[in-house]
């Protein structure tokens, strides 16, 4: 199977909420493409014809913002930028930031649109945003490559048809360990376990660095779970 760092994609034609629209499409609760009769969502998707990038925006059925995210490409595969998923009384419930898909820095809200959830309980030394970002020995391709090599897709997920993405934060210390590993999102299945144990397997990281020394820092790993693969 494949575990791929990337985000899912993708009708209706609501032109009050999807201005200068590339397309839209009915969505389900993973993102997949289906009628409008079933569909969780529906998504427009815009281009930005000033930073070419691709914005999706992911609309519940009643017409209010769920998320709304930034890509390089139309297929929508190499997320760029930030990513926001809201509240249903439209605050920000967390903002993700990409660079050339890998997920940089992450922050989680309250409903009441205060920064508490990601910081409750950590040390002040720990940061979020440094100059130099942690990194897998190896770089984004050879973690990439670890997480197919250990990581089985469940049968019980097989047999569910489950699949997409298992968000697992956790922080590089100075000293390059991995430490307080998390799930924030799964999908079950057997997936989340999986992806937690995989993570838990990784070698010690090149630290981030702020002015030029190694410190410690959260970083959050996205693996994409793909049926088929």
């Amino acid at each position: 199977m494949k575990c791929i760092l990337t985000l899912a994609l993708s009708f209706l034609s609501l032109t009050s909420f999807c201005q200068s629209k590339v397309d839209t499409i009915y969505v389900d609760d993973y993102f997949q493409e289906v009628i409008k009769d079933i569909a969780t969502y529906y998504r427009c998707r815009v281009q930005n014809q000033g930073t070419k990038l691709f914005t999706v925006e992911d609309y519940t059925m009643d017409n209010a913002l769920f998320q709304k995210s930034s890509y390089k490409d139309i297929d929508l595969k190499n997320a760029q930028g930030l990513s926001i998923i809201y509240y249903p009384n439209s605050q920000v419930k967390k903002e993700t930031y990409f660079e050339n898909n890998i997920v940089v820095r992450e922050r989680y809200y309250n409903k009441y649109g205060k920064d508490s959830i990601r910081n409750k309980g950590a040390s002040k030394q720990i940061l979020e945003v440094v100059e130099t970002m942690p990194e897998y020995p190896g770089g984004v391709e050879a973690m990439v490559k670890f997480l197919d090599d250990n990581i089985k897709y469940p049968e019980d997920a097989k047999k569910g048809k489950i699949f997409g993405r298992v968000y697992i934060t956790f922080i590089v210390t100075a000293k390059g360990i991995l430490t307080d590993i998390k799930l924030v999102h799964g999908i079950g299945g057997g997936c989340d376990e999986e992806a937690l144990k995989a993570v838990h397997m990784m070698p010690i990281w090149k630290p981030g660095t702020m002015n030029g020394k190694p410190v410690s820092n959260y970083v959050a790993v996205p693996v994409f779970f793909r049926l088929g693969k």
